[in-house]
């Protein structure tokens, strides 16, 4: 690492915002262990305004950082109360007991166990690795497969809305996800795929699947190896308590509604960081 001393705070800032705006690949050198040496790094031209104007422009970006900050503490608490209140109202719910194979309509099945050859344009193919934050992300999917692949796998099985997913295998193994669009796309073999009768029931599990009490037979039902996999067949057979149409309907609501907050929130910090980029670069380029 290279240390800049800079005594003045808003400089600093200037600099920093300045350097961070910029894209550094013309002063890199090396190949398969890139660096920026000090000469190199010495070379950058930096815009240098009087210290008045600097102290402005930091002024200006840093109240975009503190609105930032404070949305992200927000999420934060959002967060904690989902959490609290989802494992309240799922660990004393009235119910039968039975198996997580007893909410769904099918087994659980999962996407193909062979490699695709992806494609520049045709249908989005996704992995673990689009599975965060509960929701299903197509732009991380591994790549896009051809029409003809799609129809090949959905043989055996093709999403749909309100499915539910887990990964059952790799590092990510247990992440939950709800299908809450129609958009096409398949799934590879480390999501296992659950279906529901409807939308009510399909948001239960959703919820039900984050829960300590299933995340922690998740842990006691995966196999421990260089690669942690969790049986579709395990699966199924895990303890859950099954209440009532009606109950089930007013955990759902309880819930989403706590979590819609929490995505809304995320939606404005992307938002803030997108109106962040753009006064920094128009700024940064006067």
């Amino acid at each position: 690492a290279h240390v800049l001393f800079i005594e003045n705070y808003f400089c600093r800032k200037f600099i920093e915002v300045y350097l961070n705006s910029i894209s550094l690949e013309p002063y890199i050198s090396g190949g398969a262990q890139p660096k920026l040496n000090q000469e190199n790094l010495n070379k950058i031209q930096i815009p240098l305004p009087p210290l008045p104007i600097q102290t402005e422009i930091v002024r200006i970006l840093d109240k975009f950082v503190e609105q930032q900050e404070q949305l992200e503490r927000l999420i934060e608490l959002r967060k904690k109360q989902y959490e609290y209140y989802r494992e309240e109202m799922l660990k004393n719910v009235n119910g039968e007991r039975g198996k997580l194979i007893d909410l769904l309509i099918q087994p659980i099945t999962d996407g193909p166990h062979v490699t695709p050859k992806f494609v520049d344009e045709g249908v989005p193919f996704i992995s673990a690795t689009a599975i965060y934050d509960g929701k299903i992300h197509l732009k991380d999917a591994q790549g896009f497969v051809t029409k003809d692949f799609d129809k090949e796998c959905s043989k055996k099985y093709k999403p749909k809305k309100f499915d539910v997913y887990m990964v059952k295998s790799g590092s990510t193994t247990g992440k939950v996800a709800l299908v809450d669009f129609d958009d096409d796309f398949n799934v590879w073999s480390p999501l296992a795929a659950m279906r529901t009768q409807n939308e009510i029931q399909a948001k239960y599990l959703y919820h039900l699947l984050q829960t300590s009490n299933i995340q922690n037979q998740v842990l006691l039902g995966m196999s421990q190896g260089s690669q942690p996999n969790l049986s579709m067949r395990t699966l199924e057979q895990f303890n859950v308590i099954i209440p009532n149409n009606e109950e089930q309907e007013r955990i759902v609501n309880v819930l989403d509604k706590i979590e819609s907050n929490v995505f809304i929130m995320k939606s404005a910090l992307e938002a803030s960081k997108k109106r962040y980029e753009y006064y920094r670069d128009k700024m940064m380029r006067f």
